[in-house]
């Protein structure tokens, strides 16, 4: 129907009655083409993925002409099908029929993990597609492209990622995921990577601590470095990491305890040292999304300190990456996207 009209998928997509057409007639092949990955017989499974890629079977998350037709929860869930079924299949006996196979799914592997790397900062932050980053960083079989998303997607990044919704959720994954010196990396990079903000003098862990979605990043960041059993790191980097993040959370206490978050944060580290909870009657279980002031209602005069400091969802511009981390991750290290009146 639209092969010889072109441009008009993409004006179609455009059009304020006409892209609801186009979003159900994505959804409803897409929901067929995920029933047949889920349930075709391995042997047809393989060249069914074979003319989807042809067809650009990840442009169903990347599109940039159609985003809000085509990053959708469909195709996004049919692309992580895609990953998991050539990503973790095993081979029950040796043959040439399924060496070639093998080879097939390899190949049509990283073809995908190629397109996925290439887009990963865009799907990151894309409401449905940051699943499909987060399952390849999570997935024990896809651990070399782990490291590839970390090093090319994420690094570098670290402080604009953090203070977004979605993407704050994979730098989560990273640094619960990452091998030993990814994670060296990933660490150092919030501790040292920036330099502090010339008037203001904070830096990224004073930005991220009062964040209401990088302070996410700080308590995973205060899990990994209280863990006795955490195998990554030796005893000696981690307490180092320990003693910085608890000098920084006990400087800023009497702001901390304003918020529901910023109390879970210092029972984290009290109980990393072996001290009961604070008793200001928070749990320490409440939901990412539920981040706000305990106090809104009864210390109005305690709020005087300024929105880019408040766990809200505004993020403040970014700071120039350190000597070290703009020579390894280009000029481009200024955010000049985020400014404080977002």
């Amino acid at each position: 129907m639209l092969e010889n009209k072109e441009g008009l998928f993409e004006e179609m997509c455009k059009d304020v009655f006409a892209n609801f057409f186009v979003q159900k007639m994505l959804e409803k092949s897409t929901i067929v083409i995920q029933k047949a990955i889920e349930h075709l017989p391995d042997e047809l499974k393989i060249p069914l993925l074979d003319e989807l890629h042809k067809e650009d079977l990840v442009m169903l998350t990347v599109d940039q002409n159609a985003n809000h037709v085509v990053e959708n929860k469909y195709g996004c869930r049919v692309v992580q099908l895609a990953i998991e079924l050539l990503s973790e299949a095993k081979l029950e006996h040796i043959s040439f029929e399924n060496i070639a196979e093998a080879e097939m799914r390899e190949k049509l592997l990283g073809k995908i993990m190629e397109k996925l790397i290439d887009n990963c900062e865009r799907l990151s932050s894309n409401e449905f597609a940051n699943y499909v980053i987060q399952h390849v960083i999570t997935a024990s079989s896809l651990a070399k492209y782990r490291d590839i998303i970390i090093e090319k997607c994420l690094l570098g990044k670290l402080l604009s990622m953090s203070q977004e919704k979605y993407a704050s959720h994979v730098v989560e994954k990273a640094l619960e995921h990452a091998s030993s010196p990814m994670l060296r990396e990933m660490m150092d990079e919030i501790f040292d990577g920036y330099v502090p903000h010339p008037e203001t003098k904070k830096d990224a862990l004073d930005i991220l601590l009062f964040h209401q979605f990088g302070n996410y990043v700080i308590q995973r960041k205060l899990i990994i470095c209280s863990s006795k059993t955490e195998y990554r790191l030796d005893d000696r980097i981690r307490e180092q990491w320990l003693a910085r993040l608890e000098d920084r959370i006990n400087r800023c206490t009497g702001k901390l305890m304003r918020y529901s978050s910023g109390k879970k944060i210092l029972d984290m580290l009290r109980a990393a040292r072996g001290q009961p909870p604070i008793n200001h009657g928070i749990g320490l279980s409440s939901p990412r999304h539920k981040l706000s002031s305990t106090n809104n209602h009864h210390h109005h005069h305690h709020h005087s300190h300024s929105n880019n400091t408040s766990f809200n969802g505004l993020r403040v511009p970014d700071l120039y990456l350190s000597v070290k981390y703009s020579n390894h991750f280009g000029p481009s290290c200024l955010k000049t996207k985020q400014s404080f009146n977002q």
